[in-house]
This record gives structure tokens, C-alpha cells and sequence, in this order.
């Protein structure tokens, strides 16, 4: 689409079989990333996980079959790329693997098995780019905790099992801190882990602290800013926390049930309930509400900003909303 009006430029259609899977899930529910070259997407189903290379004019550049998905809830997984190589994470309730592709040809690079542990995890890696480190990428699951691949050739660098339920939200990084979560839909037994990463290989890293039960989110991803972690609940409430520490700054009750993760513009914490009401947030230490709006239609994808445009995406329609605006 257009960004500015709207308009459709290209459109791309994938045929495939409609299975069974969790009522909030599709088997389309990845999301796409991109680079100087194009664009990849996940597709999958129990008999095949489809990633699809296309131009940024729409035109297929390539697509390679990864083999099958076996999840409770139906394939979730989103691919994340590295210089040239498109990373792909497969862990499922039986054995999985996370696999890296040729960014250019589509041709499978490495692939690093992984266990299966009924509880197939749908975060997303976070690609490290640390100065005077390697790079890693963090991924997180039950079966392996939160663990760092060497992104070129796809082995273990480091690994904590720490997690004893399905991973969801995706990791991320707090200063010299990895944050990642666990959980379950009930929520009371979920629990976020902050991790100072090992300095040297094979060894597990310190787990600096934990944040147990219903202040750790299930599904959203926490936010980090300014020192401060921000922990926006999957049934509306919010948590501030010194990221270094875990120590509470405040925890207040906002309302509404919440699969989208918050996002920071300016000085602004957004987010999405599945109802479609918007939500901001200041930033700061002190809690307040700086705004509510209604969208009026059901939302659990986590709106993304370009060039001053809020994007929101509901049940069935694209929003471009002017952050400009009064």
C-alpha cells in the first residue's frame, strides 16, 4: 500500500490448506521483515513451513519449503535476517530446528536442531550487535531457555535453560541485560528472566533477576527506555521496573486485554487492546494515562510507525493515523 493514501500497489497470493489452530492465531500470522533486496514471510502449516523471498515491487524472488510445523496453536514463528541471511525460528513440540537462509539464492546455509518439548515457542530472535562482540543471535523456547547463535554458521555460542513454559513475547535487550519471558494463557505462572549474558562461550550467563506471575507478560513484548522496563500485561496491567534492578517504580490497572506489545514514540508508550482501544502511556516514573482512543474493531497486531504515520492493523482494515495532528 501507498503509505500516504493508501492505495494498493501489489498484491501476492499463496494458496494452501486452512487447518485447525488456536482462535487468535493464522496460519499467516508471521511478520514480515525486510532489506536493501526485499522482503521474506513466513507461511505455515503442519505439512510445511513456506518463507517467501519478494522484491519491494511485489515480484517473487525466490521460496524454499522448510518442512512441517507441529504446534498446538497452529505456526507463528517470524523470520529476522543478518547481513545476507534470513533466520528462521522452528522450534515446535517436536523436534525443531532454527534454520539460516542465503538472503540472495533461497539455499540453506546451516541448520541447528533443536529439542521438542510439547510447548512449541513463537518468539522472536533478536539480532545482538554489540561493539567489540561477535554477533549473536538471542532466541528463546522452553526446550533450550535463552540461548546466543553465532548468525554465520548457526551454532550454540551460549545457553540458559531458564524458561518452564511456551515462549511467546520475544526477547529483548536492556542495556548490558536480555530480557525474555514465559508463560501460559492462564497467566499465573508466567515469569520474565534478566540475563547478564557470559562473556565467554559455553558458559550459561548470571540471571540477575526474576519477575514471577502476574506481572511478568505472557504474550506482549516488554519495552525498555530510559532505564526503565516497561511490562504492559496481557490483561492491562502495566508494570514499570528498573531494568538494571527489577526493583517496581509502579504497577497500575489500564483495562482491556492486550496481545500487541507496546511501542515508544517520543515520549509516548502506545499500545493496542484486542478490543481496539489505543492506549498511551508516559514515559516516566511517574504513571499517566496521556490518552484513549477507540478504534472500534478487534486488534492483537502491534502497530508500527514511518515517516510520523501510525500504522494499526485491525480484523479488517489498515490505519494511517497523523502523529502530527492535534
Amino acid at each position: 500500500h501507498d503509505l500516504y493514501t493508501g492505495k494498493l500497489i501489489w498484491t501476492q497470493d499463496f494458496p494452501g490448506e486452512i487447518e485447525r489452530h488456536h482462535k487468535q492465531n493464522s496460519s499467516a500470522s508471521s511478520t514480515v521483515t525486510a532489506d536493501s533486496r526485499g522482503i521474506y514471510w513466513l507461511w505455515g502449516t503442519s505439512q510445511n513451513v513456506q518463507l517467501e523471498a519478494m522484491t519491494h515491487d511485489g515480484e517473487i524472488r525466490w521460496s524454499i519449503d522448510l518442512g512441517s510445523y507441529i504446534g498446538q496453536h497452529g505456526f507463528g514463528g517470524s523470520p529476522v535476517v543478518w547481513e545476507d541471511t534470513v533466520i528462521i525460528p522452528l522450534e515446535q513440540d517436536t523436534q525443531g530446528a532454527v534454520v539460516g537462509i542465503d538472503a540472495i539464492t533461497g539455499k540453506e546455509r546451516w541448520r541447528l536442531t533443536r529439542d521438542g518439548v510439547e510447548k512449541a515457542a513463537y518468539s522472536t530472535p533478536l539480532v545482538l550487535i554489540s561493539p567489540g562482540r561477535e554477533d549473536q543471535v538471542i532466541c528463546t523456547s522452553k526446550a533450550h531457555g535463552m540461548y546466543a547463535i553465532n548468525p554465520q554458521t548457526g551454532t550454540v555460542l551460549w545457553e540458559n535453560r531458564c524458561f518452564p513454559l511456551r515462549t511467546v513475547a520475544s526477547p529483548i535487550c536492556a542495556e548490558n541485560l536480555l530480557i525474555g519471558t514465559c508463560g501460559s494463557g492462564g497467566g499465573g505462572s508466567n515469569l520474565l528472566v534478566a540475563l547478564k549474558p557470559p562473556a565467554t562461550k559455553n558458559d550459561t550467563g548470571e540471571i540477575v533477576y526474576e519477575v514471577p506471575r502476574s506481572t511478568a507478560p505472557y504474550v506482549p513484548t516488554p519495552l525498555f527506555s530510559n532505564g526503565s522496563l516497561y511490562l504492559w500485561g496481557d490483561k492491562g496491567v502495566v508494570t514499570c521496573l528498573h531494568a538494571a534492578t527489577g526493583e517496581i517504580i509502579w504497577k497500575e490497572r489500564i483495562g482491556g486485554n492486550f496481545s500487541s506489545s507496546p511501542i515508544l514514540i517520543g515520549d509516548k508508550i502506545l499500545n493496542i487492546s484486542s478490543d481496539g482501544e489505543m492506549v498511551t502511556l508516559l514515559d516516566d516514573e511517574k504513571f499517566e494515562v496521556t490518552g484513549r482512543r477507540e478504534l472500534d474493531e478487534e486488534c492483537r497486531a502491534t502497530p508500527a510507525v514511518a515517516q510520523g504515520i501510525l500504522l494499526v492493523r485491525t480484523t479488517s482494515k489498515l490505519f494511517a493515523l497523523n502523529m502530527s495532528a492535534p
